[in-house]
C-alpha cells in the first residue's frame, strides 16, 4: 500500500512551532462527541396529579443521535400518569430545572429548557418527545476555571478573526498535529493564518480569539481563570463587535469548556447551549482582503495616499470596541439591531429596525455630549430665559385649561431641547461626519420605514434594499468613528448591489455604443438622461444601468 505524502517540516516552522501556545483539542473533541452521541438516561419528573398530589418519578430518557439542532429526546412512559392537561410539557414537569443520570453522573438543564414537545394520548407505553436546549454538568455555578467556547458551524465560508483582525504572529499548536496545516490547490500542507489566533482584552480579562478549519468553529479561550456567567457575557460582546465587522454572527449549538487547566488537557465541566440560528450576511464593513486586492490596482499616487491604512483591523483597537459595548448598553442594543437586520429579507422590515438603531445610537451620544446638543450653551442665560417664559406664561393662567397650562409649562422647561433632526444630525457633526443630501434624506426617511411605509417611489426591490443598507452605513460610519476608528470601511449598499446577478447582467448587457449614439442623436441634456431613457424602447434596463453605476461607484471608502 502506497504511504500518503508527508512534507519534512521546515526549519522556519520548527523555530513557529517553539514559540506557540499549546492548544489541547482532543479532550474538548472527545466531549462533544460524547454529548453528540447521545444514550440512554433517566430523567428525575416533579409533577402534580388531579389530586394535587406533588410526585417525583423516574423514567427512562434516551437522547437521540439526530441531525436536527438541539437534543433530542425521548422519554418512555410504562402507565399513563394521573395528570391533566397531557398534551403539555408543564404537566410532566418539563418546565422545571431537569436532573438526567447515567452511571452515576449527573446532568442538569436550566428552567424551561425543553422545546418542540409533543406526545401521543392515549398511548401505552406513551412517549414524550422533545427537544433540550441546555444541557450541563453542574446545578449551582462552578468556581472560576479556564474556559472555552466552541461554535460549530455550517458556514461554508468560515470567516476567521485573523480574516479582519490584526494578529501579530499569534501562532498556536495543537495535541493533534494534523490541525497546523493547511491544504494548498497542489493539495501539499502549509502554515497559515488560520493556526494564528486574536488577543482581546475587556476589563482585565484576556482572551484568545481564533477559529479552526477542521471543526468548522469559532473559539475563544479564557487566558485566566474567569467565572463562567462573566465569560458567556464576554464572549457574547467579542462575537457581537466581530459581528458588526464581519456581516456575521455565528450562534446556533455552542459549548462551554470549564477546565482547572490552562491548556485544557482535561475537562472538568462543560454546558452545552442551543442559542437563536446565526446571522450570515454579506454586511462586511471591515473587508481587509478585497481593499488589499484593489489597492495594488490603484495608482503610484494613490497607494502612496492610502498606504498608512494598508492594514488590519488593529487588535488593541478591538479590545476598546468590545470594552465600550461592555460599558454602554445602548451601544450594544445598537449592535444587535444593526447585526440582526442581516437574517431579513423585507426591506421596509430592515428599515425599521436600523431606523430604531439610529434613534438609539444618537440619543446614546446626545446624552454623552449633552451641552453640545443645548441651543443655549451657556447655562446662565439659558435659565434666565426659561424663567422669564415661565412668568409670561404664568400671566395667562387663569384664562389656559390646567392641561393645557402643563403642557406648555413643560414645553418651555424642555426649550433648550435640540430638535429631533439635530437630534439625528449633529452627533455626525460631532465625530466630523459631513453628511451629504442622499445622507440627509435617508436620515429624514426613517419615519417612514418605522411605520411601514417605502421611502422611496420605486418599483425595482432591489433599489429599495440597496436604499434600506444606506442606513446601514450611516450607523457604521458613526460607530467606527465613536470607538476611534481610521481606516477603509465598505460601503455594503454598493456591495449589496454590485454582487446581485442582475445587476451583473445589466452590465454585461448594456450596449455602451448604442447609448451613447442614442444620446447624441436625441441631443439628451445630463439633467433629463435618467426620464428620456425610461420612455426609449431600444435602451432596455438603462435607468437601473445609471443607477447601479452610481451605487457601484464608490465601494471602498476612507475614515480619516
Amino acid at each position: 500500500m502506497k504511504k500518503p505524502f508527508i512534507r519534512p517540516v521546515l526549519d522556519s516552522e520548527k523555530k513557529i512551532m517553539e514559540s506557540a501556545k499549546l492548544k489541547n483539542f482532543i479532550p474538548t473533541v472527545k466531549c462533544l462527541r460524547k454529548l453528540a452521541l447521545g444514550g440512554e438516561f433517566e430523567i428525575q419528573l416533579l409533577y402534580t396529579t388531579v389530586d394535587n398530589k406533588v410526585v417525583q418519578q423516574y423514567f427512562p430518557l434516551e437522547i437521540l443521535n439526530s441531525r436536527e439542532q438541539g437534543l433530542s429526546f425521548q422519554i418512555k412512559l410504562d402507565e399513563i400518569l394521573d395528570i391533566g392537561g397531557v398534551r403539555y410539557k408543564e404537566s410532566y414537569g418539563l418546565d422545571k430545572a431537569l436532573t438526567i443520570i447515567r452511571e452515576g453522573d449527573f446532568l442538569y438543564t436550566n428552567i424551561d429548557s425543553v422545546i418542540n414537545f409533543k406526545t401521543e394520548f392515549p398511548t401505552k407505553p406513551q412517549y414524550l418527545n422533545g427537544i433540550l436546549n441546555n444541557l450541563k454538568t453542574f446545578q449551582t455555578s462552578p468556581k472560576p476555571s479556564y474556559t472555552r467556547l466552541v461554535i460549530r458551524t455550517s458556514d461554508i465560508d468560515l470567516t476567521y478573526p485573523t480574516d479582519i483582525l490584526k494578529f501579530e504572529g499569534n501562532h498556536l499548536k495543537f495535541d493533534d498535529e494534523s490541525w497546523f496545516y493547511q491544504k494548498s490547490l497542489m493539495g501539499l500542507p502549509f502554515h497559515s493564518t488560520k493556526g494564528m489566533s486574536v488577543d482581546v482584552t475587556i476589563n482585565g480579562y484576556k482572551f484568545d480569539f481564533y477559529a479552526l478549519e477542521p471543526l468548522n468553529s469559532m473559539i475563544i479561550d479564557s487566558v485566566d481563570k474567569i467565572d463562567l456567567d462573566d465569560f458567556k457575557t464576554y464572549s457574547y460582546i467579542i462575537r457581537l463587535c466581530f459581528a458588526f465587522l464581519s456581516g456575521k454572527f455565528y450562534k446556533d449549538e455552542v459549548a462551554y469548556i470549564l477546565s482547572n487547566e490552562e491548556n485544557f488537557e482535561t475537562i472538568d465541566d462543560y454546558e452545552y447551549v442551543l442559542e437563536s440560528p446565526s446571522i450570515i450576511s454579506k454586511n462586511q464593513v471591515i473587508n481587509p482582503t478585497f481593499f488589499f486586492q484593489t489597492f495594488k490596482n490603484r495608482s503610484e499616487q494613490e497607494q502612496k495616499d492610502l498606504a498608512k491604512y494598508h492594514t488590519m483591523f488593529d487588535s488593541k483597537l478591538f479590545s476598546v470596541f468590545c470594552e465600550k459595548v461592555s460599558s454602554h448598553p445602548e451601544l450594544l442594543r445598537t449592535l444587535e439591531l444593526v447585526v440582526t437586520t442581516g437574517n431579513l429579507s423585507d426591506p421596509i422590515q430592515k428599515g425599521a429596525l436600523y431606523s430604531v438603531a439610529i434613534e438609539t445610537i444618537t440619543e446614546f451620544l446626545k446624552n454623552q455630549n449633552q451641552e453640545i446638543f443645548k441651543p443655549i450653551q451657556d447655562n446662565a442665560v439659558s435659565k434666565r430665559f426659561r424663567e422669564e417664559q415661565l412668568n409670561l406664561l404664568e400671566k395667562y393662567r387663569n384664562e389656559i385649561d390646567p392641561k393645557g397650562f402643563k403642557i406648555l409649562t413643560n414645553k418651555i422647561n424642555n426649550l433648550n431641547s435640540p430638535t429631533n433632526r439635530d437630534k439625528l444630525v449633529k452627533p455626525f457633526e460631532l465625530y466630523g461626519i459631513t453628511l451629504d443630501n442622499d445622507d440627509l434624506t435617508v436620515l429624514q426617511q426613517r419615519n417612514n420605514y418605522l411605520h411601514g411605509g417605502v421611502p422611496i417611489d420605486s418599483n425595482w426591490k432591489e433599489e429599495i434594499n440597496a436604499n434600506t443598507l444606506k442606513l446601514h452605513n450611516l450607523l457604521s460610519l458613526l460607530i467606527l468613528k465613536f470607538i476611534g476608528y481610521s481606516g477603509h470601511y465598505i460601503d455594503v449598499s454598493g456591495w449589496y448591489f454590485m454582487q446581485l446577478n442582475e445587476v451583473q447582467d445589466i452590465f454585461r448587457n448594456v450596449d455602451h455604443n448604442k447609448i451613447q449614439h442614442i444620446l447624441e442623436k436625441l441631443k439628451f441634456s445630463n439633467e433629463d438622461e435618467l426620464n428620456i431613457a425610461e420612455a426609449l424602447e431600444e435602451i432596455k434596463d438603462y435607468n437601473k444601468y445609471l443607477k447601479s453605476i452610481k451605487l457601484t461607484s464608490s465601494i471602498i471608502k476612507i475614515i480619516e
